[in-house]
């Protein structure tokens, strides 16, 4: 069944009229620009495996939240429908190892070093690295996330403000999580992604 239905519904966009409109979707729904999908990994929970497997222990499938899984990545659209599922990863390898081998991004990365590739994104979360393809948060995003976590932390623990001490905000912490990320590429791409996610920052958002 999958063999079958796996290349009529769930379908990565390759032309440039698919590729829009799922911009244009992006743009109605949320008013970011440029954007295909939003890239993410979630573990599907399993049977703990045998430990003595030969080529897949049952210890590659124990991931960090304590569980045996399966470590699946997807890409959506503006409307939660699947573009890309990759679930062929047990749950110990991170979410940027799988993303690094997938099949998605040798195909942007591919487009990009062509030149046809301009002005289109995925979207991720700060456990991917920062590509020319793929936009992920700022570090000063992520210290605003602290911060709104603490506060809501403080509300709910009935604690004034003064309470909630900002050297718990660890910013050096943030930026060792963002480069061990980064350095899955290398620095001249890095640099140029950087370079258009700060344009489309000062363009869009400022």
């Amino acid at each position: 069944m999958v063999e079958y239905l796996l290349p009529e519904w769930i379908v990565f966009p390759q032309t440039d009229a698919k590729m829009n409109e799922l911009k244009e979707r992006f743009m109605e729904q949320f008013q970011f620009p440029g954007i295909i999908g939003a890239i993410d990994c979630t573990h599907v929970a399993i049977k703990a495996p045998p430990q003595d497997h030969p080529v897949n222990p049952g210890l590659a499938y124990y991931n960090r939240k304590g569980y045996y899984s399966i470590n699946v990545q997807l890409i959506c659209d503006a409307n939660l429908r699947v573009l890309n599922c990759n679930a062929r990863f047990p749950g110990a390898v991170h979410d940027s190892a799988i993303w690094s081998l997938s099949q998605v991004r040798h195909y942007l990365q591919r487009m990009y070093s062509q030149g046809q590739l301009q002005s289109t994104w995925l979207i991720g979360d700060s456990g991917y690295p920062l590509e020319p393809w793929l936009l992920t948060p700022t570090r000063a995003s992520k210290i605003i996330l602290s911060a709104v976590i603490l506060h809501n932390l403080a509300l709910n623990d009935r604690l004034p403000d003064s309470a909630v001490d900002d050297d718990h905000l660890d910013e050096p912490l943030v930026i060792q999580q963002e480069q061990r990320v980064q350095n899955v590429i290398n620095e001249p791409v890095l640099n140029e992604a950087r370079r258009i996610r700060n344009r489309v920052i000062q363009q869009y958002f400022r």
